[in-house]
């Protein structure tokens, strides 16, 4: 289920989350373009790519797949607090 903007925003706020960032090197202005997704007791945050899209006919499924947003960054919330798991398009969210 997606968060709603206005529980995006009070969940940008969470302590650990930006204590994470801050040491991880990941930007929070970037961080707050990411769409979040809960799935269980993990959140998983997902940031479109920047994609012109070549043609309005039909979507082809190969078009669908390449405009998949990339999950950069989970969430997981276990035993009372919070741990992190970085994905390949992290790097997506480094400050720069």
């Amino acid at each position: 289920m997606r968060l709603s903007e206005g529980t995006k925003t009070a969940f940008l706020g969470n302590v650990k989350l930006i204590e994470y960032c801050n040491g991880a090197g990941i930007s929070l202005k970037k961080l707050n373009k990411c769409s979040i997704e809960r799935m269980g007791n993990d959140y998983v945050f997902v940031l479109q790519k920047d994609f012109n899209r070549k043609s309005h006919k039909a979507i082809m499924l190969d078009y669908d797949i390449e405009t998949q947003p990339d999950v950069v960054l989970i969430m997981k919330y276990e035993n009372g607090g919070f741990s992190f798991q970085t994905t390949e398009k992290t790097i997506r969210l480094v400050n720069t």
